[in-house]
């Protein structure tokens, strides 16, 4: 399942548990490493403004589930002291038990009472909380272990897929850091993902560094801290630690054809000369740069919106759709494109709005 696919229905099943407070199954994710599962639990409990206890397996020992045992003097039997991170209230939160593919069969079974009925021992999970499962498959080379079949059984089981399309829409989504507004993932990564989707999780058992959602966040946060005067060979080694080596000096290539593209000239009205002898990789730069400066600046009166259009039909559907997509991010653009330009964006725009509005 796509990632946006795999949120809609924990969405929906993290609605009914609060509503309702019926879970039918825990749900275990898997996937390649670096895909964004964490994020993704993270994200959705930002959304319903409830409490997520993330607890990783992988770090504890069996009795760590169980809790730890006092005699009680009165009853003259022992009782359990249970851990902190299990949820006490009846009310929605999520409970988050991430690299289950990496905990000890010891804690693998120790977790069968509390996945299957809600309990370990005398600790009752509450009735609102819901409870999701994350492990990586047994070929990403991530020692991972294998379940036993008892554990998988009292699951519902997700694979989660690699599609660029929802990165990116994932990427280009407006962040606040502190009083700053900025896309989430800097344009030029995003480009170059729209130029090489492959490129988006590409694992290379050679190199320490490989491209993957996760290292491509991190490759945009080291662009974000750099200074631009730095030098192409400081760049390529500054995105090696993220990407590796071969990859960023691709990306390095690509970055630098579009950092040279100025879309204030070509609102202007001064377009790029030769543009449909321009190879591949500038055309993807210029729309996917075009695309990104109107969603975060706009239009300033009617003669831009005019340009922009005439600047797009030049090009093919492909590299229409790249801008379009990106510019209609923009709150009433398209009311703007309507009012200002209506006959410019006919062929344009509306031929192939079907294709830039984003259904998921």
């Amino acid at each position: 399942m796509r990632i946006c696919e795999v949120g809609n229905y924990l969405r929906t099943q993290i609605k009914t548990c609060k509503d309702t407070g019926i879970q039918i199954a825990p749900v275990y994710i898997t996937s390649k490493p670096g895909v964004g599962k964490s994020k993704l639990i993270e994200q959705i409990a930002e959304e319903f403004n409830c409490e997520l206890y993330d607890a990783r397996l992988a770090q504890f020992a069996p009795e760590d589930l169980r809790g730890v045992p006092y005699p009680n003097v009165q009853t003259k039997s022992t009782e359990w002291f249970t851990p902190s991170f299990f949820p006490r209230k009846n009310e929605l939160a999520i409970l988050f038990l991430d690299e289950l593919d990496k905990a000890k069969p010891a804690v693998q079974n120790a977790a069968l009472q509390l996945l299957l009925n809600r309990r370990l021992g005398e600790y009752y999970l509450p009735k609102q909380v819901f409870m999701v499962a994350a492990g990586n498959t047994l070929s990403d080379n991530s020692f991972s272990i294998p379940l036993s079949s008892a554990l998988n059984n009292r699951m519902l089981h997700i694979e989660l897929d690699i599609d660029a399309k929802d990165w990116i829409k994932w990427a280009t989504e407006i962040i606040k850091i502190g009083k700053q507004e900025i896309d989430r993932i800097e344009e030029d990564v995003v480009g170059f993902i729209q130029f090489k989707p492959n490129m988006l999780h590409s694992y290379n058992e050679k190199e320490r560094a490989w491209p993957s959602p996760r290292t491509w966040e991190f490759a945009s946060n080291l662009l974000r801290n750099t200074n631009n005067k730095s030098k192409d060979v400081e760049i390529i080694n500054l995105i090696a630690m993220a990407v590796g080596t071969g990859v960023s000096r691709e990306f390095h290539a690509y970055r630098k054809i579009y950092k040279d593209i100025n879309p204030k000239e070509i609102l202007k009205g001064e377009f790029p000369d030769n543009l449909e002898k321009q190879d591949v990789s500038y055309k993807y730069a210029i729309s996917t740069c075009m695309g990104f400066y109107v969603k975060n600046n706009g239009f300033k009166d009617a003669k831009e919106a005019k340009n922009c259009m005439k600047f797009l039909g030049k090009f093919s559907e492909e590299f229409r759709i790249i801008s379009l997509r990106l510019m209609l991010q923009r709150n009433q653009l398209n009311n703007k494109i309507n009012e200002w330009c209506k006959e410019e964006a006919k062929d344009v725009l509306w031929n192939v709005i079907d294709k830039v509005i984003d259904t998921d």
